[in-house]
């Protein structure tokens, strides 16, 4: 299974989402053949990164979303629930290619339990407030930005 994911950073360097994702593809390689396929969205441009059963691509070198998911072929597109043109543009084409998406929102992942070969169970803690409706940040006071 190939599973595509968007960065602002090449995840040789560890932030919430690298650790999360390579967490969830270091699970269910243990139960499938999974490859993890990052495009980093960045101003800087380089070239293709191959590291074990995980390829790290450039934005840049896709003309957009549909060239991007034909190019890849993932069977699957992880994308964030924020409106960022990039994601959207990845989640229009997916729903158009008729691959699956998957939107996740503040991930972190507590605990992952493995109760034997068929079954992974992933626990996550949910944001407690309210979602800005401008910058879509959960807060449990009015977002600072934009209701102060």
């Amino acid at each position: 299974m190939k599973l595509l994911v968007f960065s602002t950073v090449i995840p040789t360097k560890k932030n919430l989402r690298v650790n999360t994702f390579q967490t969830i593809h270091r699970s269910l390689k243990k139960r499938i053949p999974t490859e993890l396929i990052w495009v980093v969205y960045q101003p800087d441009q380089f070239e293709k990164i191959m590291m074990d059963d995980q390829t790290i691509y450039c934005i840049q070198d896709f003309n957009d979303g549909v060239d991007l998911l034909k190019k890849l072929n993932p069977d699957l597109v992880l994308v964030p629930n924020r409106k960022e043109p990039i994601q959207h543009s990845a989640s229009l084409a997916g729903k158009t290619l008729g691959i699956p998406l998957i939107g996740f929102s503040g991930a972190k992942i507590d605990k992952i339990n493995e109760n034997g070969p068929e079954e992974i169970v992933i626990k996550t803690a949910k944001a407690e407030g309210k979602k800005c409706p401008v910058c879509w940040k959960i807060n449990i006071k009015p977002c600072e930005r934009h209701f102060s």
